[in-house]
């Protein structure tokens, strides 16, 4: 839950009022304050989430754990929560959080999905979500992903119209990336080619070798706790905004109120439950209001 939110916060908050005045504070505990500001604005546009609006998992096998007494448990291991940031900018777009453990692989991203258009390209219907390439297979959703952890990118992947003649306006799926080892790679070594054509440039190996770490996000943080920088860290008022997101759903849950959330169990090494894909295109395409508006935002 934390860890979503705070990827949620960053993603649905406002810019920070870069260049006020600072009140004599050092110019890093200003910014911290205003980042934070602006993730509590953001939870706090968050209505509480409903019971309606949960898909639950637990996977086969979790109850055989010796240190799990009760056999019967519907302890979840996959949580799938629908939410809405009640703002001007993402009114009416869902936002779905996922989370699992036992799955098939070990990530977090955010998958920003755009609408469809609302009008056919290329001579093709894209802006219905049964829409078809030329080469007769469904078109996906334009996308936007920032992929966090493992290996840092950013992604985007959009439909065009294949260049070129002979190809009668086959649109395809184009994918454009980012990726921060390669990028890293890259640098270090157009800095190694630089160094074997101008030698009086050239740097002791310990010095080359710290160039090269990446550091982790805990290394990070831990910097950031050496610098005074607090704007990654969660304020108390953040944390009583994100229970006050989900402290009804699961305190309804608990009680037995939500008969609609059932645990559906899942094999590890998978996705999650079987229904989830159809839950979160559904969940997806549902705008809250008499409208629908397809998009969505998936931080995973």
């Amino acid at each position: 839950q934390n860890h979503l939110l705070q990827v949620l916060s960053l993603l649905a908050m406002e810019r920070p009022p870069v260049g006020a005045q600072i009140d004599g504070r050092e110019e890093s505990d200003a910014m911290s304050d205003w980042v934070r500001d602006e993730k509590v604005r953001a939870l706090k546009s968050i209505p509480p989430i409903v019971p309606e609006d949960v898909l639950l998992g637990q996977y086969y096998g979790y109850s055989d754990d010796p240190t799990i007494h009760d056999k019967n448990t519907t302890t979840a291991t996959y949580a799938a929560v629908r939410m809405w940031v009640r703002t001007p900018r993402w009114d009416e777009v869902p936002f779905i959080l996922v989370a699992g453990k036992a799955v098939d692989e070990r990530l977090v991203e955010v998958r920003v999905r755009f609408r469809d258009a609302p009008f056919a390209a290329f001579g093709h219907d894209q802006g219905r979500s049964s829409s078809f390439s030329s080469g007769g297979s469904p078109l996906p959703q334009n996308e936007l992903v920032l992929r966090i952890q493992p290996d840092e990118s950013i992604y985007l992947t959009t439909n065009v119209q294949s260049p070129g003649f002979g190809n009668d306006g086959q649109i395809i799926n184009s994918h454009s990336e980012l990726n921060y080892r390669s990028l890293h790679h890259h640098d270090h070594d157009h800095h190694q080619q630089h160094n074997r054509h101008h030698h009086h440039h050239h740097r002791p190996h310990h010095q080359r070798r710290r160039q090269q770490h990446r550091p982790d996000a805990y290394s990070r943080l831990l910097l950031d706790v050496i610098h005074g920088t607090q704007s990654n860290f969660v304020r108390d008022d953040e944390l009583r905004a994100a229970w006050e997101i989900f402290d009804p759903a699961l305190i309804a849950i608990e009680e037995g109120q939500g008969n609609k959330v059932k645990v559906e169990r899942y094999e590890r090494g998978t996705d999650g439950p079987e229904s989830a894909e159809e839950w979160i295109r559904t969940m997806s395409k549902s705008s809250g209001s008499k409208r629908d508006r397809s998009a969505d935002v998936i931080p995973q």
